[in-house]
């Protein structure tokens, strides 16, 4: 079919029952039942015959948007924008190129048109990712899978395992990164230009230099939040006795919300690459969607409610801001054990506690590659009934530190202080003097002071 002028822009791109014509700023590309002319505009606007039913085009809003590729300006469509003639998405392309930073839903029921580079005209995908999984050797960290949330604004590093000496290449929003597999196996490849705020899901594939391609399904680009602590922010809306119902009430299903718990474990040697396995006790949970409510009720109480607040803020203020929390919290566990043995030693701290850095190793230690916008901290009731409780102020300058020389001297770091027996947080903070101690000789006070960053 014979291309027409799209009324923005000027542009025009052609498609039949038999494939695409051609595209603006690009080599016309023969259709299956007629040669398509590509227009002279910048962008090209999906127009042409449709079998016998004469022209259709594809209408759509002119937005600004930054191409996920290089920086320059595009124009494309309103996201939220249907066509009036099919109700179709159709996506965001460079003005400056033609590379769809979004993919229009009409593209997929008509095919790929894959260039000498093996990358689509239509939509920037690589042929890579559109095959099927066929990997044996080729594996992600237990870190990455379906649902993950990238963070937006900082590199991201992706990584797994293979056969030594491989190279692999990950693929993801039009980009690619390589890294080559170690005499361990172990790969990781790098984004160094960070990714731009996305709540459309996306797939992340990686093949290497074989052919063995794993995909992860349903990638959203957002804020990441580590939470850490004991049974604090171990606790769940399931062990509470209703007296929460009303926060449970606001934290309602979300879509945009997503919740990694790492299982509980402790090691006595750090562990740089895998998050313990899920199983028995542990209570792990992988990257789920906190649309469902087995999801809401298996993860932190305390960090799905703050997770909830800040995602009703954006809304308020018009974003859609998918937000990812890491859960790396262990029920009955010392702040020593959240510290890596380096750091305490640094500090004048002998590792002479039996589960001193052994959480840090197994639990936070693997996390080191991922970027994270905060961190939330909910802890202290074991320090409490110990020696440590005198110390606590100046360990918890220790972990901050340490933590921060892992993920940034700038990273914001929020602790919640905590109460006294009996009397939770909800109804109001104990608010006894320092240094009174409960019956039990627990002094919640000096813990409490020591937690004011």
């Amino acid at each position: 079919g014979a291309g027409v002028a799209d009324d923005i822009t000027g542009a025009s791109v052609v498609y039949s029952a038999g494939g695409f014509g051609g595209k603006a700023n690009r080599t016309p590309v023969a259709g299956a039942d007629g040669t398509g002319e590509g227009g002279d505009g910048a962008a090209g606007a999906l127009v042409g015959a449709k079998g016998g039913d004469g022209v259709v085009i594809l209408r759509y809003v002119v937005i600004d948007a930054t191409c996920a590729h290089a920086e320059t300006q595009a124009v494309g469509v309103d996201r939220n924008a249907t066509c009036e003639q099919d109700g179709a998405r159709h996506g965001v392309q460079c003005k400056a190129c033609g590379y769809w930073l979004e993919m229009p839903s009409v593209l997929p029921a008509l095919g790929h048109d894959f260039d000498e580079n093996d990358v689509c005209r239509h939509c920037g995908l690589n042929r890579i990712e559109t095959l099927p999984e066929n990997a044996k050797n080729l594996y992600f960290a237990s870190y990455w899978q379906n649902h993950v949330v990238i963070q937006r604004g900082k590199p991201v590093t992706v990584w797994g395992k293979d056969t030594a000496g491989r190279t692999v290449t990950v693929y993801f929003g039009g980009r690619t990164a390589t890294g080559v597999a170690d005499a361990s196996g172990v790969w990781a490849a790098t984004f160094a230009e960070p990714f731009a705020l996305s709540a459309t899901p996306r797939t992340l594939t990686i093949a290497d230099n074989v052919n063995e391609v794993r995909h992860i399904q349903d990638v959203l680009v957002g804020d990441v939040w580590l939470a850490g602590g004991q049974s604090n922010m171990d606790r769940t809306f399931v062990e509470d006795d209703g007296e929460f119902q009303s926060v449970r009430d606001f934290c309602a299903a979300d879509e945009g919300l997503r919740f990694r718990r790492v299982a509980r474990d402790r090691k006595t040697e750090e562990q740089s690459f895998e998050l313990p396995p899920n199983g028995g006790s542990t209570l792990g949970v992988n990257w789920a969607t906190c649309a469902s409510e087995e999801t809401r009720n298996s993860v932190s109480a305390t960090a799905l409610n703050f997770a909830t607040c800040l995602r009703k803020r954006h809304a308020e203020n018009g974003q859609d801001i998918p937000i990812g929390v890491v859960q790396v919290s262990f029920g009955g566990t010392a702040i020593r054990e959240h510290i890596a043995a380096s750091a305490l030693a640094a500090a004048g701290y002998e590792t002479a506690e039996r589960y001193d850095s052994q959480v840090w190793n197994a639990m936070i230690a693997p996390l080191h590659r991922v970027n994270f916008t905060g961190v939330i901290w909910y802890q202290g009731c074991t320090d409490a009934a110990t020696k440590t409780a005198e110390d606590y102020a100046a360990l918890m300058k220790v972990l901050v530190a340490d933590w921060r020389a892992h993920w940034g001297a700038d990273l914001p770091f929020y602790a919640t202080q905590i109460g006294f027996p009996g009397t939770s947080t909800a109804r109001g903070i104990d608010h006894r003097p320092a240094p009174t101690l409960t019956p039990g000789e627990h002094n919640y006070a000096q813990i409490r002071e020591g937690q004011r960053l």
